[in-house]
């Protein structure tokens, strides 16, 4: 086994142990702002801080990549760039700086940065489930029917979400993100049909995205922001999204590596 692989199959257990420590520390928030809410503002710091995390390690995947030469390192790349999106995202929605002069509904203010991370996922699915031809032809017809009911599903997603009587603006940005979601989370599933058991997390990842959002999405459409217990679901769904997305290189190395042997 090489080094990168050896690396890779660590950075996959500290997915999991930075996963379940959140969970840990959510559980514990929700018992302790029950009494002490003028925490709140510290539970947020966290947040930001875990996802900072997440954003370290995949730095050191494009490092350990790049170091071995592996094909997947543009991808690592790519996810890094797609995490300073979403860190740029949650610092907006976090509600630590003050952006009521613009809008209340801070939320609606991170959907340029979410929808360019959403698409830098996207990208990474599309070009990383099928690597060599014979994958690529299986799955043209699973490709073909996702993008058939892309669309229809996004429309779906959206009126059961939102209400009409929202803002011409406000209305297009967020259709144009829902369908944005439910297109990560359609190629998420390419990836688990393709590299089987290898790729299942990928996609629970990517579906945990769009639990995520569409809490959010119901929230706002409500009038306000999540909260009480829809905070930690939130974000919950949310950093589970990123801990399970973030391994797909290393994953793609693996499966890559375990072919050639």
């Amino acid at each position: 086994m090489t080094a990168l692989q050896l690396y890779s199959r660590r950075f996959i257990t500290q997915t999991w142990l930075l996963l379940i420590a959140a969970m840990l520390f959510e559980v514990i928030a929700i018992a302790v702002l029950q009494q002490q809410p003028q925490w709140m503002p510290a539970l947020r710091v966290v947040h930001l801080l875990q996802m900072a995390v997440v954003l370290v390690m995949a730095m050191f995947a494009v490092r350990n990549l790049a170091a071995a030469r592996s094909a997947w390192a543009w991808q690592a790349k790519a996810l890094v760039l797609a995490l300073v999106f979403a860190i740029t995202g949650d610092i907006i929605n976090s509600g630590l700086i003050d952006f009521s002069h613009i809008t209340e509904k801070r939320h609606l203010l991170s959907i340029p940065a979410f929808a360019l991370m959403q698409g830098i996922y996207v990208l990474l699915f599309w070009r990383s489930a099928a690597t060599n031809p014979n994958d690529r032809q299986r799955l043209k017809p699973i490709k073909l029917i996702g993008l058939v009911v892309w669309l229809p599903l996004s429309l779906l997603l959206w009126f059961a979400v939102f209400t009409n009587d929202m803002p011409a603006l406000i209305e297009r940005a967020t259709l144009f993100y829902v369908c944005l979601v439910v297109l990560m989370g359609i190629s998420s599933c390419w990836i688990s049909y393709i590299w089987g058991k290898a790729g299942f997390w990928v996609t629970v990842g990517a579906l945990s995205f769009m639990v995520s959002d569409a809490l959010i999405g119901m929230a706002l459409n409500k009038g306000g922001v999540p909260a009480g217990m829809a905070t930690h679901w939130v974000w919950i769904t949310y950093i589970g999204a990123q801990c399970l997305i973030v391994r797909l290189p290393l994953l793609g190395h693996l499966r890559e590596s375990a072919g050639a042997q």
